[in-house]
């Protein structure tokens, strides 16, 4: 008799809703409208957790579209989102994910461990996909596991940023963080003073560095140095 109660409780659907409601997780299925355009990507559906956390109904989350992930997402992070979902498009039948921070409907930014993984297509193409994201900040005696965590998150970021330059850019990144001015790197890679100015003008765009020490930073931690 009492295991027949418990086959029952399992088989009722408020048993899986109180688990979606329970679990510790933000829980989105989010749907791709266009295999070709990551900005296609939009929250279909969010668990309670989720949207209590960032203070939107599901319905605004729907008219909000894809200008949902830009208004929680952190602007540093919003690329490495987007970039995750071309990747998808390419090998779907992998899990993918990594450290983003979202921002909270009292305005502060959350660092969230996020997963996702492909659970439905349409023509062929990736189309809905179920995210589990957790609050790191939720966690208690992670403080370690947290900072290798985000050194491993800054060095995926980085390393997606590389893959975007050019193999010229990354050699007049090198000379840059080993202090050259435009002349010197002109006379180096054997090319005008004025394509190496444009050059360096192109990475402080694509890399979001302000000056030469950032650019030496970013060359050692990223291994370019």
């Amino acid at each position: 008799m009492e295991s027949l109660k418990i086959q029952n409780g399992r088989e009722d659907l408020s048993f899986y809703k109180a688990i979606v409601d329970y679990l510790p997780a933000h829980i989105q299925v989010n749907i791709v409208n266009n295999a070709n355009d990551p900005q296609s990507f939009v929250n279909f559906w969010s668990n309670s957790r989720g949207l209590e956390f960032t203070g939107y109904s599901q319905e605004e989350i729907l008219e909000l579209g894809n200008e949902f992930f830009k208004r929680v997402v952190h602007p540093g992070d919003i690329q490495v989102l987007m970039n995750t979902i071309s990747r998808i498009q390419q090998d779907p039948h992998k899990s993918y994910g990594g450290l983003i921070r979202v921002r909270s409907k009292e305005g502060d930014y959350h660092w969230m461990m996020w997963c996702v993984a492909v659970m439905e297509f349409y023509d062929g193409n990736p189309w809905k996909m179920l995210t589990v994201t957790l609050d790191v900040s939720e966690m208690v005696d992670t403080e370690n596991q947290i900072g290798i965590l985000l050194k491993e998150n800054l060095r995926l970021k980085n390393q997606l940023l590389i893959c975007s330059l050019t193999k010229r850019e990354t050699e007049v990144l090198k000379l840059i963080s080993q202090g050259l001015a435009d002349k010197d790197i002109a006379g180096q890679l054997n090319i005008s003073a004025a394509t190496a100015k444009t050059h360096r003008h192109n990475l402080h765009r694509k890399l979001h560095l302000k000056n030469a020490a950032s650019f030496v930073h970013f060359a050692s931690v990223t291994g370019l140095d």
